[in-house]
């Protein structure tokens, strides 16, 4: 993030005491002393967090008859108490690069930032034409460098979800962040920080090519210092139950054994896959198209009995679970 070069100095709103004498002698109570008022901000809740090693503004859009069209953002460095440089830049409120609206909030970053300086940030607002609407509340941190990387020990991809393992580390607790490949998620997408070593996510919304993250968090009083992610893809394609091939038919001819099988849905299914009993283990024969309902066994083994099943086969490749048993009755040792 550039900050602009564009100096703008501070506006002041100074508060004058009154002072009051009072006259021991005539015993009579002074004048009442004035109320001391607060500062009136257009935005009066910027505030900050670090989130992904750098550091999230966000205020709530003022209601204003008039349209937001952009903010001026000032920034002003502190060194020891010592005031240092001020900076400031101009923002548009649909940048899609530098800016996300989220229920009425509005959120942007800073990550051009220093440990050990104090930073105090001022959002001005301003409608058409560049008109600015008036100051927001300050808010000020003092920058520390933030966790480190955490290091994921495996994810793994089940059938109603992703389960992710890392390594903790004492002191440290975790959030988890789920997004699809080319996005940003801004959110964790567990409820509270943990302080464990895994997170399963069973809230995935449909099938899709995801990225997760996992960072690491600090903290600091009553703030989450939050360290930056390295994002995992993840392949999630929920495994649907697929058809059973049913009426499994075999029959001794002079060309083979032939088989016969109906398949009444074809959803998710590539084709179907022909299997071979005998003593306890199973053959693969043949694998065919869905559109194919016959095989025939031209080389079947001399034996008594030949049992034949069918499974359906999806575009991944997996199969279902067996259809009924077909018993053949060779009729040789």
């Amino acid at each position: 993030m550039r900050w602009s070069l564009r100096l703008r100095g501070k506006s002041f709103i100074c508060l004058l005491s009154v002072i009051l004498l009072f006259s021991g002698s005539c015993g009579k109570k002074g004048a009442p002393l004035p109320k001391i008022t607060s500062p009136s901000y257009v935005i009066s809740d910027l505030t900050g967090e670090v989130k992904d090693g750098v550091l999230f503004l966000s205020f709530s859009l003022p209601k204003d008859e008039r349209k937001v069209e952009g903010f001026r953002v000032k920034r002003v460095e502190k060194r020891q108490g010592e005031k240092g440089s001020e900076t400031t830049r101009y923002v548009r409120i649909d940048s899609p690069y530098e800016v996300t609206l989220h229920k009425g909030r509005v959120f942007f970053f800073d990550e051009d930032l220093k440990p050990g300086i104090t930073y105090v940030y001022e959002v001005f607002p301003s409608s058409t034409g560049g008109i600015l609407l008036g100051s927001s509340n300050p808010f000020s941190i003092n920058w520390k460098e933030p966790p480190g990387y955490v290091k994921v020990l495996g994810i793994e991809v089940e059938e109603s979800g992703v389960t992710i393992t890392w390594e903790k580390e004492e002191g440290y607790f975790y959030n988890v962040y789920r997004y699809k490949k080319g996005s940003y998620a801004l959110f964790p997408i567990n409820e509270k920080v943990l302080d464990i070593s895994f997170y399963r996510d069973t809230a995935l919304p449909e099938e899709a090519l995801y990225m997760y993250e996992v960072r690491k968090v600090k903290k600091e009083g009553e703030r989450l210092i939050e360290g930056e992610g390295r994002p995992i893809e993840v392949a999630f394609f929920p495994k649907k139950v697929l058809p059973v091939p049913c009426n499994v038919r075999a029959e001794k001819t002079e060309e083979g054994i032939h088989l016969s099988w109906e398949l009444k849905s074809l959803e998710d299914v590539k084709g179907v896959r022909v299997y071979r009993h005998l003593n306890g283990k199973r053959e693969l024969l043949k694998e065919l198209p869905f559109e194919e309902n016959t095989f025939v066994d031209h080389s079947y083994p001399k034996t008594k009995v030949l049992l034949y099943s069918v499974r359906s086969v999806s575009y991944t490749g997996r199969e279902s679970e067996d259809s009924n048993f077909a018993v053949v009755h060779i009729g040789e040792d």
